[in-house]
């Protein structure tokens, strides 16, 4: 049952390469069994980025922790925004008179 079920899979991966992989997924999705391992790659595929993004997340909330930290993002917005004043207060006449939309 499963060597039929993986065959089936490996016609729909060639039908990916041929660009009717919607029709294939439609003609097939009457197949119990295509469609649950079809959705179990698809589940396996996705755990180890969201293993890693787990694991980065809970990095970044120790890192965010840090008092240095706060106050070099408080700093780095700070400066954005003094940045974006003078830009805004620097415009020339011709883009004032059209608005601040340059395309």
């Amino acid at each position: 049952m499963v060597g039929k079920t993986l065959y089936k899979i490996s016609n729909w991966a060639s039908a990916l390469d041929h660009g009717n992989a919607i029709e294939e997924i439609e003609r097939r999705a009457e197949d119990k069994r295509f469609v649950q391992v079809l959705m179990l790659a698809m589940g396996l595929g996705t755990l180890p980025s969201l293993l890693i993004l787990t694991k980065v997340s809970g990095a970044l909330m120790q890192f965010g922790q840090k008092a240095w930290v706060r106050y070099l993002a408080a700093l780095l917005l700070i400066v954005t925004a003094v940045y974006g004043l003078y830009r805004g207060m620097t415009l020339p006449a011709e883009l004032l008179k059209g608005g601040f939309c340059l395309t």
